[in-house]
């Protein structure tokens, strides 16, 4: 049967790796751009890659690792972004299905654990995105795909924070885990509505850019998976 740690962890982590390929998909778009300051932020990120992929790639083998004990089968290892959306796409169906046929009433809280996570992940994902892009629009010159981008991952990403909101509180409604657990959760709530990056603001990309990556560096500080242990 699945830990819960390993719910945790599936829910998780198949979503924040989809920042390599997003953002390389991103990166990739304006490499060739003809403003020389974008050319440079990009050559920059680009530098971050290499150690980038050595991370996915071990986080991958950890998933697929917990995938096979459970005997799931998904779409090989991705290494570029079709394949990437290929092999979360298979995750996203068949994980779900994994706790509806195993799961008594009684371990409901894994199932959870899993909802949760997944919803804190792809959150995560979007606002290392919205990061990404703040950054590359400090070039002096206005780049219409990096706006519109832009102006596509703001709603998603308030949509997903009040999904993930209403998600935490049912989880407190329920008093679904242990002490310890619910208070990762909350601080995780209590950072992101912290977080000044929803309002509507003229702050220089740049500044948004720092503001955004500081949030995901603070919850990344929580640790919040080994509090999953139960």
């Amino acid at each position: 049967m699945i830990t819960t740690n390993e719910a945790y962890a599936l829910g998780y982590f198949p979503q924040v790796i989809g920042f390599y390929f997003h953002g390389f998909e991103i990166l990739g778009q304006v490499q060739m751009d003809p403003d020389p300051d974008l050319r440079a932020r990009v050559d920059f990120l680009l530098k971050s890659w290499p150690s980038r992929a050595v991370e996915v790639s071990n986080q991958i083998r950890n998933m697929d690792r917990i995938l096979s004990r459970l005997g799931i089968v998904v779409n090989g290892f991705p290494t570029n972004y079709e394949q990437y959306i290929a092999w979360v796409s298979s995750i996203l169906k068949d994980v779900p299905c994994l706790f509806l046929v195993s799961f008594p009433n009684s371990v409901i809280s894994k199932h959870w654990a899993y909802v949760f996570a997944s919803k804190l992940g792809d959150f995560v994902l979007m606002i290392r995105l919205c990061a990404l892009i703040q950054y590359l629009l400090g070039s002096k010159v206005p780049h219409l795909f990096l706006t519109n981008q832009k102006k596509h991952l703001s709603p998603m990403s308030k949509e997903t924070w009040s999904q993930l909101k209403n998600i935490q509180e049912n989880i407190t409604r329920m008093n679904m885990f242990p002490h310890a657990t619910q208070r990762a959760v909350s601080q995780s709530i209590h950072l992101i509505e912290s977080a000044p990056f929803f309002e509507d603001s003229n702050e220089d990309p740049g500044h948004l850019a720092v503001i955004l990556q500081n949030l995901v560096s603070d919850l990344e500080q929580l640790d919040i998976q080994k509090q999953f242990q139960f």
